[in-house]
């Protein structure tokens, strides 16, 4: 079959894939964006500090890049399928953990370390696997409309959280957010999402897996060995761990930066909403223009945005409308470079073993998720603020955005 018959019908026979995979990326990220929520009530409830607190995401972050390489590699082999049903299954069990955990510190930290032995299998890299694989010309707003699902939760998540958490409290917050894992997500993905691998599996849809086999076969790109010796993964995983850490700064820590100015828990909860609908918005135009223009510029822009946020908060007065307009570039920031990061590695090192490579340099990235919350919450329990956090998250994002602006022109694998 053609590349033209190809490209026609990759929106028709993938917007199926596109939603559910959209959904279960989403899903995969709903511990990171509620704990910001329960930050206050868990210092009230159990007298823990806020580093404490935190600490639960930093032992997450720090084995949650081995098991996502180890997934990212099996969905290379076998497709990502069967590993994003077992992934979101599991998941939304550390999550009924979580809830279970208390009064002590020790049984926080035990449920948070099995959520990162299994969040690895849920992550946007086993949803990526899919999209990269069944893409091709529209292969970037394929995957911002994919990556989207977390948007989705950003608005959706905190709101519903903290009803919960007022309502029944913090663990029944937990409870009720592994139980919308199993209504929604779940069933989407083991209804709709199929890869290549899958595909060319399934005698059902055997004509449609007949237009992508040339495309499957045909894959091009660097081995591992060869990919991580080269310098673009060392500088495209720099500059990106250098953003998270900006950008999870800011996602877990907004809502207490905003009570701290004097606003109600309430307020503060559909400010942070705010963040959902221009992460989406964020994502979509940037995978479009991902698809037109030059990655190194698109990239550069975005990483100006996490040092926006930092001076607008740097000199926050307590408006709210200053608040909304920083969640809106917090959005903005944080869906342009997941999508951008998903795109740049399929671009510098082909898809071959894009699974793999995207876990290790998604797995360096969702280090800095980790750390930069527990390191945020530290420096407020030691120094009673933000502003050193803030200052130093100002200049690392200048210098990513530096660094990704000169990337030079990505190979081209014949």
């Amino acid at each position: 079959m053609s590349s033209e018959a190809i490209h026609h019908g990759e929106w028709r026979a993938g917007w199926t894939l596109v939603l559910a995979a959209g959904l279960g990326c989403g899903a995969g990220t709903i511990h990171f964006h509620s704990v910001g929520v329960m930050i206050v009530p868990l210092e009230q409830a159990m007298g823990w500090s806020r580093s404490e607190i935190s600490g639960g995401m930093l032992i997450a972050s720090l084995s949650v890049g081995i098991v996502t390489f180890l997934a990212g590699a099996v969905a290379d082999r076998i497709g990502a399928r069967r590993v994003a049903i077992t992934g979101l299954t599991l998941y939304a069990l550390a999550l009924i953990g979580i809830g279970f955990s208390g009064p002590t510190l020790l049984s926080w930290y035990a449920a948070w370390s099995f959520l990162a032995l299994v969040q690895g299998m849920a992550t946007a890299v086993i949803f990526a696997v899919a999209v990269v694989s069944r893409f091709s010309k529209h292969r970037g707003l394929a995957l911002g409309i994919t990556l989207s699902g977390s948007g989705l939760v950003i608005t959706t998540v905190p709101p519903f959280a903290l009803w919960l958490t007022e309502t029944w409290g913090w663990s029944a917050a937990y409870f009720g957010l592994a139980a919308l894992i199993y209504l929604v997500p779940l069933p989407f993905v083991f209804a709709f999402f199929r890869d290549a691998h899958d595909l060319a599996r399934s005698t059902a849809v055997q004509k449609s897996a007949a237009a992508f086999e040339d495309a499957r076969a045909a894959k091009k790109g660097l081995s591992i060995r060869v990919a991580l010796t080269g310098r673009h993964a060392w500088r495209l995983a720099f500059s990106f761990l250098v953003l998270a850490i900006g950008v999870a700064t800011f996602l877990v820590h907004l809502q207490p930066m905003l009570i701290g100015s004097g606003m109600s828990a309430k307020t503060a909860a559909y400010i942070a909403s705010v963040v959902g609908p221009s992460l989406i918005v964020g994502r979509l135009i940037t995978g479009a223009v991902l698809d037109r223009l030059r990655t190194p510029i698109v990239a550069g822009i975005v990483a100006v945005f996490p040092a926006l946020c930092c001076l607008l908060m740097l000199n926050f007065n307590g408006s709210v409308y200053v608040a909304i307009v920083m969640a809106i570039m917090l959005g903005v920031a944080t869906g342009s470079e997941g999508d951008v990061l998903s795109y740049i590695v399929a671009e510098y090192m082909g898809e071959k073993n894009y699974g793999a490579l995207f876990s290790v340099i998604g797995g360096i990235v969702g280090l800095g998720f980790g750390v930069a919350p527990y390191i945020a919450g530290l420096i407020y329990d030691i120094f009673g603020s933000y502003t050193l956090m803030l200052n130093v998250n100002l200049f690392a994002a200048l210098l990513a955005s530096g660094i990704l602006f000169t990337l030079p022109k990505p190979p081209e694998y014949a």
